[in-house]
């Protein structure tokens, strides 16, 4: 549930760096000093990596499914620059889901709908993005420890 939480919402939707050597990247030459900016918001929602992209789905990262590449699941970036508090962050999450799930069967409410455009100043250069899908869920009344 918690990687498939960081997939759908990457605490890092933005990363970047700095091309330190001329690089050919497909048909462009990156010059040495270059900034380059990418996204693991837009790669972990490719739908060719990750059918059904903005569905979560707890199940997608179980060991008996196949991942996707080493690459497509950047929440804490990569390589050098990956967050050092990586292990820290999900151990920390384990441990505040893993009571809560002992308290009941949780279940989303139906038919989440995607939220109204951002307004202008949580929306730089007004580039037409819109509020996530709220999800709501609450545990299941008929559970006995609710």
């Amino acid at each position: 549930m918690i990687t498939e939480t960081l997939r759908l919402r990457p605490p890092g939707w933005l990363q970047t760096r700095t091309v330190t050597e001329d690089t050919e990247l497909g048909e462009h030459t990156l010059v040495a000093g270059t900034t380059v900016i990418h996204s693991s918001y837009l790669i972990q929602h490719r739908p060719d990596l990750y059918p059904g992209p903005e569905r979560l789905d707890p199940d997608r990262f179980d060991p008996g499914r196949t991942p996707p590449s080493r690459n497509a699941l950047l929440p804490f970036a990569a390589g050098a620059q990956k967050c050092i508090g990586d292990n820290f962050a999900m151990t920390e999450a384990t441990l505040a889901l893993a009571p809560l799930l002992l308290v009941g069967d949780y279940r989303p409410f139906p038919a989440p709908t995607r939220g109204p455009p951002w307004p202008w100043y949580r929306n730089p250069g007004n580039c037409g993005c819109t509020q996530p899908p709220v999800l709501h869920s609450v545990p299941d009344p008929k559970d006995p420890l609710v």
